[in-house]
Order: C-alpha cells, then structure tokens, then sequence
C-alpha cells in the first residue's frame, strides 16, 4: 500500500488549437479520452458524454477501474477545455499513469495557455512529515497556497 491514496490532476487548457468542430462532438472527445487513457496504461470501464445545445459544448467522462476522468469544453469561451483526472493509489502508484494521461490530453487540444493543479492525497498525516517550503500540508489553507504557488504560467 502506498502512502498517497490518490492523486487528483485539474488542468485548464485555454485557446486550443484543435480543431473547433472537436470541443462540441461528444462521441469524438470521448473516443479520444479512452485512448489516451489506455495509452496511459489505465483500465476503462465505461464511457459517456452530454453535447449542450446550440454549439455550447460537451462533457466527457470516462470511468476508470482507477477512478475517473472528466473533460469539459466551452467553445464560446476562447475554446477552454477544463479537464479533471482522478486515480487511486492503493494497490501501486498510478501517479505516473495519470501525468501521462495529462500530457496527451494537453497535446490533444494544443492550448494556448496550460493551468495545472495536482494534488495528492495522503491516507493519514498521522507519524508523516509532511512540511514543505513552510508548508504544513496537513492544513487545508497551505494546501490552497502551496497549489496557487505551483500553477504554470
């Protein structure tokens, strides 16, 4: 068992460059998420997405044996791609597994503009030193900081 129960990767990708037609075809934006998830070596178990009406976008989920992805677009809004990627670290470490998900996500809808938080989640702070930079992690608020510190630019 590891230490970290699961790590979390919310990535906001802003003015891709993809092509346009991409952010509001559900089933495509789905396909391609279940690729790059078996390309990054996790387990698909069900797929499903919602276009909006009138060009508003889709949301695409892909339910993971690891946990989940999720991929909103807004086409109207600088063509913005909010993604959020969730796996668990009980039985092995899949932290890798969900930053190669993350870059052929990124590579996929070619922002602009890149925001990436990722947090992991540890099973308990009890007996941990978990200090970092002044940081205690323990304390939701230093949580917030320190990911406020770590956004790309």
């Amino acid at each position: 068992m590891f230490d970290v129960t699961s790590t979390d990767i919310h990535l906001q990708l802003i003015d891709c460059s993809c092509n346009g037609k991409l952010l509001t075809d559900g089933k495509q934006v789905t396909e391609i998420l279940a690729d790059a998830v078996k390309k990054s070596d996790l387990t698909v178990v069900e797929t499903c997405y919602k276009e909006f009406d009138n060009g508003g976008g889709i949301t695409a989920a892909v339910l993971l044996l690891e946990s989940h992805v999720v991929v909103h677009t807004w086409p109207d809004r600088k063509n913005t791609v909010i993604g959020d990627i969730s796996v668990c670290n009980y039985s092995q470490n899949n932290t890798p597994k969900a930053k190669k998900l993350q870059e052929i996500l990124v590579e996929v809808f070619s922002p602009e503009k890149t925001l990436i938080n990722m947090t992991c989640n540890p099973i308990s702070t009890e007996g941990l030193e978990l200090k970092k930079e002044g940081y205690d992690i323990r304390n939701f608020l230093d949580i917030e900081d320190l990911i406020m510190e770590k956004r790309s630019p």
